[in-house]
This record gives C-alpha cells, sequence and structure tokens, in this order.
C-alpha cells in the first residue's frame, strides 16, 4: 500500500488493535467484502474485526474503541473524502473510508486488456529483441514515459508484445490509437476493474491518481494525431509509466525517444530460417532477399512463410528457385500486383497482430490502409507517384523539378509520419511502404495525374547536363519503367497500324532513359530499359531501327568497335535510304553521341598510352577519326532522319574532330576555342570541352619539351606556356567541377585524361624547373572521383592511393 490514505489509516487501525502487520490489515479489508447476489459489494464491520482478529472472543471490545476515536476518523474523513457534513455517521465514515482505501490498492485494470503477452512458440521464435527489451526496461525504471519509434514493418508491436512476455508485466492496459479520433476519445477504451471486480469505462482523470503510478499504459499505432504537443502534453500529467509507439521521433516534455533498433542481418537471417524451413547459402541470393525487403522484418517474415508455401505446391529441383521467383516478382512493385499472371502472392498464412489470414499482398496493402488513412490528400498524391520509382534514393532537387506545383510542406508532413526518410537532401521510401502504396493506390500511367509528371521526367532528362546538380538517380528510373510501362496501351484496335500517342511517348522517354545510365556509365542498367520496350506485332513504328540503335548501343563500349564502326554506319545509312518510313521516324542521336564520346575516350587512352619524342600515332587513333568524321558528316547531312544535336554539342564533336585532325595545336591555338567553350550554357559540355582542350595542349607541351628543336623565336618554351596558360586554365576547370553533384562517365574520363597529362608534363618539366607550379592535386583527384558514378568500393580503392602516389 503506497498511497496515503492507506499508510493514515493503517496507523490509526494500529493504535487500537496491537499486532497488526499493514498486510494484515489489507487483507482483512479484502476478505471483508460482502457477497450482494454474487458480487462483492461493500465491507462491514463486523466481518473487517473477524479478520482481522480470527478467534478473538474479545474483538467487540476493539470495535467499540475505533468507533470512539470520532475525532481521528472525522479527520482522516475531510482530508480524504472531503466533505465536511456533520451528518454522517462516525460508522458511514469509517466503512467509506475503507472502501477507498481498498479502491486505491486495488486492481486497477480489467483483465480483458491483459492479453498481449506472446505465446510461448511466438516468444521462442521472436529473434535478436532481448537485449532490446532489457534496455527498454532499464529506461522505463529510469524515465517512466517513453516514445518508441521506429519505420514501418520494424516488428514495433511484436517487440512491445516481447517485452511484456520477457519480464512478465501483468499490471498494464495496452490500447491501439485510433487515428481518426483524439487522445481523450481514445483513453475511453480503457476498461477498468472496481473494488468489487465491476469492470467500467472511466476518464482519463483516473489515470492522474497515485494509484496507477507503477502501472503501466501502452499507446500502440499513435501515428497521425491533430495535436501532438497538447496529447502528448496531456499524457506527461499522468502518474501511470507511458510507452508510445510510433512511426517517427517527436520530442515532447517529461518523455524519453527511443529508437527501436534495426535487427541485425543474422537476426534476420534467423527470422527467415525459421519461417521458411530454408537455410540461404547462396550469398549473392542472401544480398537480393536483404536489398529488396530493405532489410525489414515484416518483409523478410512474409516472403520466408510465402516461400514455405510456395515449396509446397511446387515440385522445382532446386530449392532456391522458388525464392528467386518471388524476389525477381518483388523487385518491382506492378510485377507482382497482377492477380492474374503471379498467383505465387495469393498464398494466405496468418502473422502476428492480425485477426484473420491474410496473403502477402493483404498484408502489404493493410500498413499502408493504417499508414495513409488520414493523410492529406496532396501529400497521397506524392506518395502515388513516388512510389512508381521503387524504394530506391531520390534527390530533394530532383523531385521538386518533377512534381508539379511542388509543395516542400507535403513531403515535410510524409516526413514527420515516417513514411518518407529524408535524410541530406535526399529522399528514400521503405519497400515495405512503396509496395504499400503501389497496392493501395494502384497508379496507372494513364491518369491525367501523371502527365504533368511524366512532361517533367521528359523534360529533365533533356536537360540534366545542363546544371549536374543532381545525384545519380540509381535504379529508379528503371523502376519507373517496370512499374507503369507495361500499363500503357498501344494501339486502340486490332486493324491499327501505328502506335497510339501515349504509347509513342513512352517509347521515347525509354530511350531517354536508356541514354541517362550510358551517359554515366551504367551500362547493365542501360540495357535492361531497353530490352523492356515492347514491339507490338504488326506495328512497323519503332519496330526496326530502334531495335538497331540499342543493340549497336550496348555493344559499342568494347575498343573493337573501332574496326566495325564505319561499317555498321554505313549499313545504317543504307537502312535508312531502303526504309525512310522507319527512318523518319527513328531517333539515332543517343547512339551517335555515344559513339562520338568512345572516339574521343579512345583517342585520349591511345595518346597517354603512346608518347615520347619517337611516338607515332597508332591505326587506333585514326580510326577513331575516322569514325568521328562519319557520324559527323551524318549529322550533318540533310537527311530525314531523327538526329537532334543542339548547336553546343555539335560544336564540341566538330572541334574535337578538328584538334583531334591537327597534331601540333599549340596552346595559344587554343585560347579562342576555350573562350568560345566557356560561353557554353550546357555545363555538361563546358566542362567536357575545356578538359578535352587543355588534355590537348598538356600533349602539345609534352611533345614540345621532347622536340626543343621546334620551339620557334619568341613564342616561350614549355615550362613558359604551362605556368602562365595551362596552370589559370586547369583552375578554372577545378572550379567548374566543384560546382557539381555528378558528372557523366565520358566527362569524368575526359578530365581524368586532362590530369594524368598535365601531370607528365609537370613531372617532366619539374626536372630543369623544380619552382614550377602543380598542375592537379590529390584534393583535385578526389573531389573529380567523388562526382564519379563510380562504385563506392572502387572510390575509396583509389582515394587510399591517392596520396600515396601524390607524395
Amino acid at each position: 500500500m503506497n498511497n496515503p490514505l492507506s499508510n493514515d489509516l493503517y496507523e490509526f487501525i494500529r493504535k487500537h488493535i496491537t499486532g497488526i502487520s499493514q498486510e494484515a490489515f489489507y487483507d482483512s479489508l479484502v476478505e471483508s467484502r460482502k457477497s450482494v447476489e454474487g458480487k462483492q459489494q461493500t465491507i462491514t464491520l463486523n466481518s473487517f474485526f473477524s479478520n482481522a482478529m480470527p478467534n478473538n472472543p474479545h474483538y467487540d471490545e476493539f470495535r467499540r474503541s475505533v468507533l470512539n476515536d470520532r475525532k481521528n476518523i472525522s479527520a482522516l474523513y475531510n482530508t480524504y473524502i472531503q466533505d465536511n457534513s456533520s451528518d454522517i455517521k462516525i460508522i458511514s465514515m469509517l466503512i467509506e473510508l475503507f472502501n477507498q482505501c481498498l479502491a486505491k490498492n486495488d486492481s486497477r485494470f480489467s483483465r480483458s486488456f491483459c492479453r498481449q503477452h506472446l505465446k510461448p512458440a511466438s516468444f521462442t521464435a521472436t529473434k535478436g529483441r532481448e537485449k532490446d527489451a532489457l534496455h527498454l526496461k532499464d529506461l522505463l525504471d529510469k524515465y517512466h514515459k517513453i516514445i518508441i519509434y521506429g519505420e514501418p514493418g520494424i516488428g514495433k508491436s511484436r517487440f512491445i508484445k516481447y517485452f511484456l512476455t520477457k519480464w512478465n508485466i501483468n499490471d498494464y492496459c495496452y490500447i491501439s490509437y485510433d487515428n481518426s479520433t483524439d487522445l481523450k476519445a481514445n483513453l475511453h477504451q480503457i476498461q477498468y476493474m472496481d473494488l468489487f471486480g465491476n469492470a467500467y469505462y472511466g476518464s482519463e482523470y483516473e489515470l492522474k491518481e497515485e494509484r496507477f503510478s507503477s502501472s503501466l499504459l501502452i499507446i500502440d499505432h499513435m501515428y497521425f494525431f491533430h495535436d501532438l504537443s497538447s496529447e502528448l502534453g496531456l499524457l506527461s500529467q499522468f502518474s501511470i509509466n507511458i510507452l508510445v509507439v510510433t512511426l517517427y521521433p517527436v520530442k515532447a516534455e517529461s518523455f524519453y525517444l527511443y529508437e527501436l533498433p534495426r535487427l541485425s542481418r543474422n537476426d534476420l537471417l534467423r527470422i527467415f530460417t525459421a519461417d521458411s524451413e530454408f537455410s540461404i547459402s547462396d550469398s549473392v541470393l542472401l544480398e537480393d532477399l536483404f536489398a529488396i525487403t530493405g532489410e525489414s522484418a515484416l518483409m523478410i517474415s512474409l516472403i520466408a512463410k510465402l516461400y514455405k508455401k510456395t515449396r509446397e505446391t511446387t515440385s522445382e529441383e532446386s530449392p532456391s528457385v522458388p525464392l528467386e521467383t518471388i524476389l525477381h516478382q518483388l523487385e518491382y512493385p506492378n510485377n507482382h500486383m497482377d492477380e492474374k499472371s503471379v498467383l505465387v502472392f495469393r498464398h494466405k498464412h496468418e502473422y502476428t497482430g492480425y485477426d484473420k489470414t491474410l496473403d502477402m499482398i493483404g498484408h502489404i496493402k493493410s500498413v499502408c490502409k493504417k499508414s495513409l488513412k488520414f493523410v492529406d490528400p496532396a501529400a497521397k498524391d506524392y506518395m502515388k507517384w513516388l512510389c512508381c520509382f521503387g524504394a530506391y534514393p531520390l534527390s530533394l532537387d530532383f523531385v521538386s523539378r518533377l512534381i508539379p506545383d511542388y509543395q516542400e510542406s507535403c513531403l515535410e508532413t510524409l516526413h514527420g509520419m515516417g513514411l518518407v526518410d529524408i535524410t541530406d537532401g535526399m529522399l528514400k521510401i521503405s519497400p515495405l511502404i512503396s509496395f504499400a502504396v503501389f497496392a493501395d493506390q494502384n497508379p496507372k500511367p494513364k491518369q491525367k495525374e501523371f502527365a504533368g509528371i511524366f512532361n517533367n521526367l521528359t523534360y529533365f532528362l533533356r536537360t540534366y547536363e545542363e546544371t549536374l546538380s543532381v545525384p545519380y538517380l540509381s535504379n529508379a528510373l528503371l523502376a519507373l519503367v517496370n512499374t507503369l510501362y507495361k500499363k500503357i496501351p498501344f494501339q486502340h484496335n486490332p486493324g491499327q497500324k501505328t502506335v497510339a500517342e501515349q504509347f509513342e511517348n513512352w517509347q521515347e522517354l525509354i530511350a531517354l532513359i536508356y541514354n541517362y545510365y550510358h551517359q554515366y556509365g551504367d551500362y547493365y542498367a542501360a540495357e535492361k530499359a531497353a530490352s523492356s520496350i515492347n514491339y507490338p506485332d504488326l506495328i512497323s513504328k519503332h519496330s526496326y531501327f530502334d531495335a538497331c540503335f540499342f543493340h549497336l548501343g550496348n555493344n559499342m563500349q568494347q575498343e573493337a568497335f573501332v574496326k566495325n564502326i564505319p561499317d555498321e554506319i554505313d549499313s545504317l545509312c543504307n537502312n535508312m535510304s531502303a526504309n525512310p518510313h522507319e527512318a523518319a521516324s527513328a531517333d539515332f542521336t543517343y547512339y551517335m553521341i555515344n559513339a562520338m564520346d568512345t572516339c574521343v575516350g579512345l583517342y585520349c587512352n591511345d595518346i597517354l598510352h603512346s608518347y615520347g619524342k619517337n611516338a607515332k600515332p597508332s591505326c587506333l587513333r585514326y580510326r577513331s577519326i575516322c569514325v568521328l568524321w562519319k557520324i559527323l558528316k551524318l549529322a550533318t547531312q540533310q537527311l530525314e532522319i531523327k538526329l537532334h544535336l543542339p548547336e553546343e554539342k555539335l560544336k564540341y564533336y566538330s572541334l574535337c574532330h578538328q584538334l583531334m585532325c591537327s597534331f601540333s595545336t599549340s596552346p595559344v591555338d587554343c585560347l579562342q576555342p576555350l573562350q568560345n567553350v566557356k560561353k557554353f550554357k550546357n555545363i555538361n559540355y563546358r566542362i567536357r570541352g575545356t578538359a578535352f582542350l587543355l588534355f590537348m595542349q598538356s600533349h602539345y607541351l609534352h611533345w614540345l619539351y621532347d622536340n626543343e628543336e621546334f620551339i620557334l623565336p619568341g613564342c616561350g618554351g614549355p615550362a613558359q606556356l604551362f605556368q602562365s596558360l595551362l596552370i589559370p586554365e586547369m583552375e578554372d576547370l577545378q572550379e567548374q567541377i566543384r560546382r557539381c553533384m555528378l558528372i557523366p562517365i565520358h566527362t569524368f574520363r575526359i578530365c581524368m585524361f586532362s590530369y594524368i597529362k598535365a601531370g607528365m608534363v609537370r613531372y617532366s618539366l619539374k626536372k630543369e624547373y623544380p619552382d614550377i607550379s602543380v598542375a592537379v592535386t590529390a584534393d583535385n583527384i578526389k573531389e573529380l572521383f567523388n562526382r564519379s558514378f563510380l562504385a563506392k568500393e572502387e572510390i575509396d580503392g583509389v582515394l587510399k592511393n591517392i596520396e600515396k602516389y601524390f607524395s
């Protein structure tokens, strides 16, 4: 008995009844309740004294002694009952005090709410939460009020049940928050038990009483309440211990923030093994599982149970085949939402926390319905379209350009709800939420709301290189192709000979996506984008040259292409002459750009590997020049083909061809072309053009150093030209690179070629001119690599050796 009334009343009784302990006093109260029609209703004094002094014939004497102490009974009554009426009989006062004492120490919550303990089998199956449960217990003992948060699917509700079971907590009340109402309405879910064992629904004020100080109130799924500050402020006034379970961290007075840790991969693997009865030994398959699920405990468990069901109904020789099928279909949301083609996802099974069995898609939809039910319609539309890009990270800069009438407040709302994660200017949706939103909202490209996004994305892919301010989009564009492209109607009736305009636009969008991946050197993603294009039967438009275009593009990265590409171009020209209708609708621009980039890259690479006083141009260099000339000639011919080379790009490739053909281009001769290139609005080609010109300058200075007899009087030697012309331009190039977030692979290569060649020149000149300026520092190299598409492992490997090489 911890409340003051119980202590004071016990001390009062002990003055008259010697030898009674506090526990015996309370037990006597409990046993003294009179039973009326099977229910314990009230306390009688006779029964109390009989229980307090069993087998004592003098209890009447003690009873009179107690009742004669009217002064102390009245004082207790006025203090705790707060009723100054003088008409109340002394015996009634004492009985009321007994009842209040019992009420303040009796059962607090109805046992109907003590049903959240895990069953032994479920408790044993819970992996990796023992330390977390111990940590939460320590935090609860110390802080008493805690907000537990974590992303959907991390296992928060399951963890709470594990925590209750682990520590055998019984004095608690668990409610699932109804986010359509406020806190006070939700607290009316609580069912209390009065001192006579009767259940009733009380108010939140009861939780302020001291008798609840050791009890625990758990509020689960408290996601999107209307006035967060005031509602948590109300909870902070309660005497009871409180656990609030939500999706995101929110600071509140008196509450400690606790983020439920993600389970380790070993724990996730144990969950999968336990639920699937299959142990994954293939490391690649395991990585796919973790990548596609986003290491979500819920997704891991659902896939494991689905796999187990699938294995029971299939006769595959290899046990990994069904899992590979499931993961492949889960890679992009659209692949598993078609009930007709993907029956595997219709297997039903149970999952902790649900009242009925659901199939996997049902579970995923249920997550979305809980998460999005009370989201603002505008913010919900954001989720609807963002989920089409899968679970891949997107920069906020890109999202702001993508969504028409973009409102930053909508993303802030979604971030506040825990539906999207925003960190360092990047937005990411977990695989679980991405699948859930897609399954629930089922976005379609033909919906009018998507027209603005389509147009904005098309514009972005045509102009992104004008600023290079957006980080790499990873597989997000590929996810868009896989989620929506198959839903595009390509014809209206069987007799139609041309595709619908919307389908035609999507073909061109995929070509833009293909080029985006190619420009950044992600050739695998480029090939997957190209292979997704559908060529409808009996429809000729885009059916011949697209295939030719993508085939050539995907094979042109090999150096051997310069041996074959002239013939390929000649063949292409012959095909265009023979098929003018197809040629008029096909766009070869991106193939030609990639081919010309390869020519320039191979030319620079050949120069780096063949230098010196007696070095001569190789056949590869001549072939690269020849291919570049053929493509430029094709670009300037008046043919009815789509070869859209903007003026600045055409100038760049023409300049490259001119310099490649001129072996002795001095730095002075490059001054005017450099000024022209610096006026380019397209920052990608401004950097690329500057880097190529500096590469050619360094190449000339290196040659001049080895052939001093060719230095003309008054023109200055290689050291003077290096110091006065090359160094300032190199610094300007480095400043341009610093202003970029990401640069395409060919631009990266040309810059790297320029850096290497300038370093080679300085290395040679330093022998005679020790004080010559440094053209490229280790930091310059690091900045260039950090803005490339190269894998992090590759970049880290290079950066580790940079300092060693420069020292």
